[in-house]
């Protein structure tokens, strides 16, 4: 679906205010968090996710930055299991004022999909997802490589892909983080 931008309303009319997630990351688009594995992509996603879920609650934004409004958030974890996931939650709420707590809670859904087949490029299992996520204001997949069974070494699919998690944050209304890995190798090669 193409939207077409009347050019001359847009000369005349002063455009709505950015609305964005955090300082740089627009709502409704899609962003990327890449890094080697084991450089805590996921502690700080689960981070960013609970200043968002937190919105203004005094001492939820653990990372400073600075969410523009609470929302609801969808994390979806791909490779971590039940247990590692409350491990980082339990870590992170020990740095968190406890009345932040029930705040974060009840704005804030993760789901391990682990052994599942959570692929964003299947019609149903999109839908799933825009349905589960509908309202949302932030949407996470750790990691990218867990949502989709296309050839990462393809421009080709990986352009599909992007433009399918593009399409997830029109449908919804989120913005749609991804985590994403490099090799370690890749760093030392700049």
């Amino acid at each position: 679906m193409t939207i077409t931008i009347d050019v001359q309303a847009a000369f005349e009319n002063d455009p709505p205010a950015l609305d964005f997630v955090w300082p740089g990351f627009l709502a409704g688009t899609v962003g990327a968090l890449v890094a080697p594995g084991g450089a805590g992509k996921s502690f700080w996603a689960l981070e960013a996710a609970m200043a968002v879920a937190g919105g203004d609650a005094p001492g939820s934004d653990l990372l400073g930055l600075g969410p523009s409004r609470a929302g609801r958030v969808v994390y979806f974890a791909g490779e971590d299991p039940l247990p590692i996931l409350e491990y980082r939650i339990h870590a992170i709420g020990k740095h968190l004022p406890c009345q932040v707590h029930p705040v974060i809670a009840g704005r804030m859904t993760v789901k391990t999909v682990v052994g599942q087949c959570m692929n964003v490029m299947d019609e149903p299992t999109l839908r799933q997802v825009v349905g589960e996520c509908l309202g949302a204001r932030l949407i996470v997949l750790d990691t990218l490589s867990r949502f989709h069974s296309l050839d990462e070494n393809s421009n080709g699919d990986m352009a599909r892909l992007v433009s399918r998690l593009g399409r997830i944050a029109v449908e919804t209304g989120a913005s749609v983080l991804y985590l994403h890995h490099v090799t370690k190798g890749s760093t030392k090669e700049g």
